[in-house]
């Protein structure tokens, strides 16, 4: 059997250990645009700020290929998926195939700004934009992240970190718009004000202005102007899917996949922040780009490809972060709060905040601010779609645990699968 992959992240890599735990004499192939070792791009901000060294970014020793038995195509461009022939196209050859994952991932969303056709500005997403990133710090004195999501507060946090002073502009009102309430990105935006990154929400960049290449200012849309000789476009990330539609493979806002991790097209998969399967709460398919969702899709899609059947049950939407001293975890869809009970802990001097949203007894959305220790538990109730109602009284109490569970519950999370 003949396994070509498409991408080398976390998808990937999950997908190649999950062939090999099943068989150890297929071939597998991956075949990457970007030249490097299996990294984590969750980790490349904090390499950008100097608080760790290249190495430890990578997802696996050195010898991982070698000990897998992978054959490796890294620093090449996939041009063409040929499902007819079950070949993929590179500008060099093509690589036959038994069985294909694309696992391309996503890729940066850059808006139409007056002046930016007339700049070098960034993207963040590849350790190689980290690198490209550092090295144009060098007498760099003012930078502007336009996003604030995950992407763009890391990187801010890490310029910040470098020396440079930073603004982050983002269009909606809030930062994380898409992983927090109000309540608690306010908590995040003081945060980082308090690192010395000025946060304007409510705004976008109308011009920016330039000279010989080089940004010197933006000029915001509400008539204010920021100093900038260093801009990060982090507005957000699209799935990768115009191999899969131009092969003729369904696709909507991802690719299309069932819970084998297949495509409409015969013998080909898709997993990671390219795919679109089921999420949990709701039951609607949608990409979900975050780490564990990627690692699951790979691994049931390896599983799958090797001929050992295993069911996708659904992802949720779910977010772990810091900033400053704050972690903050995020479950489901925690600003929807029509039709549901709203259940909140606040303590502002600490900084904690905690809510819950729950809709026919179940919990649809929870945000942990800096008290985070047991939200895991609500990860379970979430994804097992646990009625929560004989023990809703106690969800929220600085003590809840797992002793407040019904027996049932207990020894369903501490049953190992088989």
């Amino acid at each position: 059997m003949n396994h070509v992959i498409i991408g080398n992240s976390f998808a990937a890599l999950f997908a190649i250990e999950a062939i090999r735990r099943t068989d150890q004499d297929a071939e597998i192939t991956v075949i990457s645009r970007e030249p490097q070792h299996v990294y984590s791009r969750a980790m490349i901000h904090e390499m950008l700020a100097g608080m760790v060294r290249e190495p430890m970014v990578y997802l696996r020793d050195w010898d991982f290929y070698k000990r897998m038995r992978v054959r490796t195509m890294l620093g090449r461009t996939v041009t063409k998926i040929n499902p007819g022939l079950q070949t993929v196209s590179t500008e060099e050859d093509e690589t036959p195939y038994d069985r294909l994952l694309i696992a391309t991932g996503g890729k940066p969303f850059v808006p139409p700004l007056n002046g930016l056709q007339d700049i070098t500005y960034h993207s963040f997403i590849t350790l190689e934009d980290a690198k490209k990133l550092k090295a144009a710090c060098e007498n760099r004195r003012n930078a502007v992240v336009l996003g604030a999501g995950l992407i763009g507060l890391q990187c801010a946090e890490a310029l910040r970190h470098m020396g440079l002073n930073v603004a982050v502009v983002e269009m909606a009102d809030t930062v994380l718009p898409m992983a927090l309430d109000t309540e608690s990105s306010q908590t995040i935006a003081k945060e980082l004000a308090d690192e010395g990154i000025a946060v304007h929400t409510g705004d976008t960049i109308d011009l920016i202005i330039s000279n010989n290449g080089h940004p010197t200012e933006c000029k915001l849309r509400s008539g204010g102007t920021i100093p900038c000789d260093l801009l990060v476009i982090a507005v957000g990330v699209r799935p990768n899917i115009d191999l899969a539609k131009d092969a003729g493979i369904t696709t909507d806002r991802g690719i299309v996949v069932n819970e084998h991790m297949e495509t409409s097209a015969e013998h080909i998969y898709a997993a990671g922040d390219c795919a679109q399967g089921p999420e949990i709460v709701t039951g609607i398919t949608m990409p979900i780009p975050v780490i564990p969702v990627a690692s699951t899709q790979g691994m049931i899609a390896g599983y799958n490809m090797a001929g050992k059947r295993r069911r996708y049950g659904g992802a949720l939407a779910l977010n772990a972060m810091q900033f400053g001293g704050v972690q903050v975890i995020s479950y489901g869809f925690v600003k929807d709060e029509r039709d549901g009970e709203v259940l909140k802990y606040i303590d502002p001097p600490r900084k904690i905040y905690r809510k819950v949203i729950i809709k026919n007894g179940r919990i649809t959305g929870a945000i942990f601010v800096k008290d985070v220790d047991r939200a895991g538990i609500f990860r379970h109730l979430m994804e097992k779609r646990i009625d929560v109602t004989p023990f809703k009284e106690h969800l929220l109490s600085p003590h809840f645990g797992v002793a407040h569970l019904p027996a049932e519950i207990r020894a369903d999370m501490f049953t190992r699968p088989q």
